[in-house]
């Protein structure tokens, strides 16, 4: 009995797997939720600036503009001990888009196998893979990076707030047996934790979340060298403070967007803020979206708002509405309301 006990338990951690066929470890294409695009509105009509700033504006666009998650009932990953297996507990954070792709990223609920990035095509909507991380980092938020065309990842190496990147390369020809590589940590000093991260032109800009108090957000520089190499510590520069359950950021132009959120019953908000405000204490326009908004990413068009939740991943989604995909919503219908 005793051994039985021990060896599920060492089955739960990842430290000892049963037999599994590489055919077997996929990840789930299908949406978790609602089986059409029509279900979902149905489901979020008690907030119409999903209609008005997402479906609407999309209405003649593949799926209104929306992308599966998929992954959520299982995904493709690798255990504890590092051999390939399947998760049924991954949990959405990021997303952001390269020139021909959407990525999105996720971590395990029950923190027992390595957070992924699932790769859609953006053009068809359709899976492409899987990608593995190594460790297993929140990757509360991910950033593409067109200057050094390399994927930043909001990680939390030794404790400490970090941002890792991964380069194009390796995301081409990652596979779902085996991590990607690291290419460079920068320790963000300041911070203690990056909850969320984006780029403004060249530079890195991170937050933390607190359900109390305010937090701040800072600007990076990062140096022009080839992102290979040690963990370096880079210095804010600017740094301006924020209310409470900040998950996303984003700038666009001469603005600053926040995503707020925390729980089932809190309705998350999309904040406008003038770039040149000292502090984002007073917002220009504020667009409420349901329950669990995490990452919100600027396209590179700088026409569209990419905006993710957690609603739908198995931890969270008997809770109530739930968004099993992630939304476009019109950045400049958004913009306009706050002029």
């Amino acid at each position: 009995m005793k051994k039985a006990k021990l060896m599920a338990a060492l089955l739960c951690l990842g430290m000892a797997t049963a037999p599994v066929s590489a055919k077997e470890i996929t990840t789930n294409t299908n949406p978790e939720a609602y089986g059409s695009v029509a279900e979902l509105e149905k489901a979020v009509r008690d907030w119409p600036a999903v209609e008005r700033l997402g479906f609407g504006p999309y209405k003649k666009e593949k799926d209104k503009g929306t992308y599966v998650i998929p992954g959520l009932s299982k995904s493709a990953s690798l255990s504890f001990s590092g051999k390939p297996s399947t998760c049924t507990s991954m949990t959405p954070q990021g997303v952001t888009e390269t020139e021909d792709w959407l990525l999105i990223s996720a971590y395990c609920h029950d923190h027992v196998h390595h957070s992924v990035i699932w790769v859609l095509d953006k053009d068809t909507h359709e899976f492409v893979k899987t990608v593995i991380l190594d460790g297993m980092p929140h990757t509360g938020s991910i950033a593409w990076d067109e200057t050094r065309n390399v994927l930043w990842v909001a990680t939390h190496v030794h404790r400490k707030a970090t941002a890792s990147t991964i380069p194009m390369e390796e995301l081409k020809s990652a596979t779902d047996t085996k991590a990607v590589k690291w290419g460079r940590t920068f320790e963000l000093d300041g911070l203690p934790v990056d909850s969320c991260l984006c780029m403004d032109k060249d530079q890195l800009v991170a937050g933390t979340f607190e359900k109390s108090g305010s937090v701040h957000i800072k600007w990076y520089d990062v140096g022009k060298e080839k992102l290979t190499g040690r963990e370096e510590k880079i210095r804010g520069n600017k740094t301006k403070s924020f209310g409470t359950n900040l998950q996303g950021i984003a700038v666009s132009g001469d603005h600053i967007i926040t995503a707020a959120s925390d729980g089932p019953h809190l309705t998350s908000t999309l904040s406008i803020f003038p770039k040149d405000m000292e502090d984002l204490d007073s917002p220009v326009a504020v667009a409420e979206l349901p329950p669990r908004l995490e990452q919100v990413s600027v396209s590179l068009s700088g026409t569209k708002l990419y905006a993710n939740f957690e609603s739908a991943a198995s931890a969270y989604r008997e809770e109530g509405v739930v968004v099993d995909r992630i939304l476009s919503l019109d950045l400049e219908k958004l913009l306009k309301d706050a002029q």
